[in-house]
């Protein structure tokens, strides 16, 4: 017999997971699971392995966007943004 015990999703790589009670799925597994990464400012992806501070960022997802909470203070960023700046990086500028 299979028992699930606790749900979890990733959203941004090497960050805190999200505990949750139900989980909706998208096309490719649980929605927002491992959907996103940290890049630097040369656009090279940030784990844990190179960037422990990851680790202690948490994540949570409000209708809006992600909010990102860290010791340093709070970060929103609205999908709309998200989505945004995804747009300039695909298009090239």
């Amino acid at each position: 017999m299979i028992q699930i015990t606790g749900l979890f999703i990733y959203p941004i790589k090497s960050c805190r997971g999200i505990s949750l009670q139900e989980v909706q799925l998208g096309t490719h597994g649980f929605l927002h699971d491992r959907e996103f990464l940290v890049v630097d400012e040369t656009d090279t992806f940030l784990t844990q392995r190179n960037t422990r501070e990851l680790a202690t960022i948490e994540v949570a997802i409000d209708p809006s966007g992600f909010v990102f909470v860290a010791a340093s203070g709070e970060l929103r960023l609205s999908f709309r943004e998200i989505a945004a700046r995804s747009e300039e990086r695909v298009g090239g500028t």
